[in-house]
């Protein structure tokens, strides 16, 4: 039987996208949204899964199916109960690895067996139970079933708890005298417990009640240490199969849990990141993977914004994208502070989110699956840099034209920003035209309305308030460019106007 796998299916030989560079993550804001998953799960390194999208529609379905499982309560919870009492279980060994004392090592060992034995008996019974409906955890079910009959797992119980009879039934006496500490055998000795009572019961009412607490220490002081060794010497058999059952299971961790572990670890490090805006009825929604446009979702909001409002007590405002065959290249004009980059964001975020095989924040959606995710966002020049911003920037989009295609996903935000206008509209329209003509995907936040006049551009317009322009609405719809009313509408807000001046220099 194979190693059961959450994360790729077994028939599909799953094409990768191309990695993610650090400025892509930090272009489309998946650095906050993936080391916010994280956060609570590092130990997992899930780091090489984030970093790695998707391109086959199989695997993509195949991870949907796997976390829309997990999404529901029982089997949601029986998912932390196994990662739980599998943390539980590698603490305990780490636990025994600093303890000193040998023999302390050898029992905390059993502890730790115990736990892992526990951890994947109850969410093998759990999977039998609640009868997942996605082939991986299916899968899984089966794997943990064959893996708790096999005769090695069979043996390994067996004497695991023989040797935990065997060590309870230990007993031994302490005689204390004169600074000294002997170990001996125990005998059967007389019940004094009634005549101790009888003794102390003046004592029983009235008395000031005191209560005591023992230091709960995980290693043993040397005293301690010596008298364990006493009661090995009484018991060597005991102790010597202790000591050969610890070193013949020593890795007795199979890798099929470890891969079932991790794969568990991911879906539930993205569902416990969300899960604020799904209390806050944010709808998350598995989009259809698709090969080629159109591509297109509904009610979609940036995740990291939209996380970060909730924090605030305050909502995002969800829009609408849609790339066409024809027409791939949206492109978004309006004034500042309006929204338009977090549109952008929030359609390099869906793509990439989808390609993980996850859910996406929208109402519904139909997203293709890239092979290169492409961006650039403007950058600070840096006083150290002997290059200046324009020349970094042509190094960018040079490397962004070797990789752009239908296959490909570019989300760019005001190329050419550090140009003078002239400059950056005829720079602006090589590239924007370059990227056409590949039929690469693609939204573009513009600061030049000339733009949206390009064939094969659909243009979008962030929103104004129609009763006073000044007010953001931050929905982005079809529209052309309207960047003089913006400015009409400033000049006359405050009192900019020809007339207005004419008036005040009047006076």
């Amino acid at each position: 039987m194979r190693t059961p796998s959450l994360l790729l299916p077994e028939e599909d030989q799953p094409l990768y996208a191309e990695p993610p560079d650090d400025q892509l993550l930090l272009d489309l804001g998946l650095e906050r949204v993936i080391s916010g998953a994280l956060d609570n799960w590092r130990e997992y390194s899930l780091e090489e899964i984030y970093h790695r999208p998707l391109r086959s529609r199989e695997a993509v379905r195949y991870r949907q199916h796997v976390f829309a499982d997990l999404q529901s309560p029982g089997l949601n919870e029986a998912a932390r109960s196994f990662l739980q009492g599998l943390q539980r279980a590698r603490q305990t060994l780490l636990s025994a690895q600093k303890a000193f004392a040998r023999r302390q090592q050898e029992r905390w060992f059993l502890d730790a067996l115990r736990y892992y034995l526990r951890a994947v008996d109850g969410f093998a019974e759990s999977l039998a139970a609640l009868s997942p409906r996605s082939k991986a955890l299916q899968e899984a079910r089966e794997y943990l079933e064959s893996y708790r009959s096999s005769a090695w797992r069979e043996r390994l119980q067996s004497e695991l708890d023989a040797l935990l009879g065997e060590l309870a039934g230990v007993r031994y006496l302490l005689h204390v005298s004169d600074g000294r500490i002997g170990v001996f055998p125990y005998d059967e000795l007389p019940d004094l417990s009634s005549q101790l009572q009888k003794t102390f019961a003046i004592f029983a009412d009235g008395g000031e009640r005191r209560r005591f607490s023992f230091a709960d220490h995980s290693g043993l002081n040397h005293i301690e240490e010596q008298v364990l060794e006493g009661v090995a010497k009484l018991y060597p058999r005991v102790f010597a199969r202790l000591r050969a059952f610890s070193e013949e299971y020593q890795n007795f961790w199979d890798d099929g849990l470890r891969e079932l572990e991790k794969g568990v670890a991911f879906y539930l490090s993205y569902y416990d990141y969300t899960t604020p805006a799904r209390k806050a009825s944010v709808t998350f929604s598995f989009a259809d993977p698709a090969e080629g446009a159109p591509s297109w979702a509904k009610g979609a909001v940036e995740l990291g914004l939209t996380l970060k409002l909730l924090q605030q007590g305050a909502k995002a405002v969800a829009n609408d994208f849609e790339f066409h065959e024809e027409a791939a290249a949206l492109l978004v004009t309006g004034p500042n502070q309006a929204g338009k980059t977090t549109f952008a964001r929030m359609v390099g975020q869906l793509h990439y989110l989808n390609a993980l095989g996850l859910d996406v924040p929208a109402e519904r959606a139909r997203l293709s699956l890239p092979g290169h995710y492409l961006s650039h966002f403007p950058r600070r020049e840096d006083a150290a840099d002997l290059k200046s911003r324009l020349e970094k920037d042509l190094e960018r989009f040079r490397y962004l034209l070797q990789r752009a295609g239908p296959h490909s996903l570019a989300i760019l935000n005001e190329p050419f920003a550090s140009a003078a206008q002239e400059d950056a509209l005829r720079l602006s329209r090589a590239l924007l035209q370059r990227l056409i003509d590949k039929k690469t995907p693609l939204v573009w936040v513009a600061f030049l309305d000339e733009l949206a006049r390009l064939p094969g551009v659909v243009s979008l317009a962030a929103q104004v308030d129609e009763a006073d322009p000044t007010i953001r609405t931050y929905k982005i719809l079809p529209g052309r460019p309207s960047g003089r009313a913006y400015v009409q509408a400033l000049v006359r807000k405050y009192g900019l106007t020809s007339e207005n001046i004419a008036e005040e220099l009047s006076r």
